[in-house]
């Protein structure tokens, strides 16, 4: 998030875009509120799945248990529309590609969250 503040300041004619975990998002959160009184048209996408999960994969890959990697992940849509952002959860690929598309042609900060599956990591990592 901090790099999409920085990347929409220095190109503000370019749609920008932050994708973050939900884990992540907790840790830069308090970017928010810069970005709602900057009125920077960033669409921010949370990858909601409770987890830190490139750590829990770490763990698990040295045959450890998971250990302070998982949390009740809080509602990012609510926080977002506390700071003055407009946000919307989206449950298909479909309603990523409507929202992602209304906000960028928006031209306003939008928070997205899409609830993914930690199992799907397993694949890719």
């Amino acid at each position: 998030l901090p790099a999409a503040v920085a990347a929409s300041l220095q190109f503000p004619d370019r749609p920008v875009a932050a994708l973050v975990g939900d884990g992540g998002m907790l840790m830069m959160a308090h970017n928010l509120p810069l970005v709602a009184s900057m009125g920077l048209p960033i669409l921010t996408i949370v990858l909601t799945d409770g987890s830190l999960s490139l750590i829990r994969f770490a763990q698990t890959r040295r045959s450890l248990p998971p250990y302070g990697t998982d949390f009740a992940s809080p509602d990012s849509t609510q926080f977002a529309a506390a700071c003055g952002i407009a946000a919307a959860r989206a449950a298909s690929l479909e309603a990523v590609k409507m929202y992602a598309s209304r906000a960028i042609a928006s031209r306003a900060p939008f928070l997205l969250d899409v609830a993914i599956d930690l199992s799907a990591y397993e694949d890719l990592i």
